[in-house]
């Protein structure tokens, strides 16, 4: 068996297991699998890295998707960090317009107007000498929420928060007021990202992973020892 060969066949079994997520209606079952895939792909990508760079970096630049680079700036401006960024008026007016669309007596709320970094540096004049502004928009990417809010817990917890296992129906972020159903005074939301987005963000990985190993001549096999390979099949 070539290279080639063997790099298809091994990304040909993560296919089959996302195969058999398309199947099931349970929405943690849908982002335990994923999980699992996703960390396996993440170790024969960068098997040098920590595992919260592996699964940012991974999610970012395979995932056919800008999404995972965008900043939640509704959550970001919660921070406590953020209330020394306040002094500059020009930039605290430019973050508190961008969520007023969040702000709304509503349930759900799309969240495709949240920037990337990128963007965010190139709207913001004066942005490097806003201290500590880069960081607190590294924090709350969506894909470092993701590592935070779903793998850290699935990881350190061996447990789900159920208030983000969403419709699986919805193919992209969005926030909703999950603490406060009934009350219509709070508009507290949370940015919820549904297991059919993760498990479309994991096939889009899977595919230009392959790729990748065929481009670079990578034998995925040979970059992770043997009890991190993606042996799976209890799943």
């Amino acid at each position: 068996m070539g290279l080639k060969e063997v790099i298809e066949d091994y990304c040909r079994w993560f296919e089959k297991k996302l195969e058999f997520v398309n199947q099931t209606d349970d929405e943690e079952i849908k982002i335990l699998i994923c999980y699992s895939l996703l960390e396996s792909l993440t170790r024969c990508l960068y098997p040098y890295k920590i595992h919260k760079e592996r699964i940012i970096i991974t999610l970012e630049q395979f995932s056919d998707t800008e999404t995972w680079t965008r900043v939640s700036i509704y959550k970001m401006l919660k921070d406590e960090r953020y209330q020394s960024i306040k002094q500059f008026v020009k930039a605290d007016n430019y973050f508190n317009n961008k969520i007023r669309w969040v702000v709304q007596d509503s349930k759900t709320v799309d969240c495709f107007v949240d920037p990337t970094i990128f963007t965010i540096e190139n709207e913001i004049k004066g942005f490097n000498s806003l201290d500590g502004l880069r960081e607190l928009c590294e924090q709350y990417k969506y894909s470092s929420i993701f590592y935070r809010e779903y793998l850290y817990d699935l990881v350190r917890e061996s447990k789900i928060l159920h208030e983000f296992v969403s419709d699986y129906r919805y193919d992209r972020p969005y926030y909703a007021n999950y603490k406060d159903r009934g009350d219509k005074s709070s508009y507290n939301k949370h940015l919820i990202i549904p297991a059919a987005f993760i498990v479309n963000s994991i096939s889009a990985i899977n595919k230009n992973v392959n790729k990748w190993f065929i481009k670079e001549k990578i034998n995925p096999c040979s970059r992770t020892s043997n009890h991190l390979r993606p042996a799976l099949g209890i799943l």
